[in-house]
């Protein structure tokens, strides 16, 4: 919805500038909301696995931790 209503203020001569300056965006925001759905992300995550990450026996642990009686509500 927001987007409809930058393109309307666009159509009718205001600049982006000043639309983002109104909603309180950069203008970069809107550049990604006009983005299509269908484009693919460009960003090039890590490839290798962090030497400190957790192994499975690891990850049992703290959730049995977290999910215990003493830690449930926190």
């Amino acid at each position: 919805m927001t987007l409809a209503h930058v393109q309307e203020a666009l159509q009718k001569g205001v600049r982006l500038e000043a639309v983002c300056e109104r909603l309180g965006v950069a203008p970069r925001t809107i550049q990604r909301w006009r983005k299509p759905q269908t484009a693919q992300d460009g960003r090039c995550g890590p490839r290798t696995r962090p030497a400190n990450r957790l192994s499975e026996a690891e990850k049992r642990r703290m959730l049995t931790v977290a999910n215990s009686e003493e830690f449930r509500d926190v």
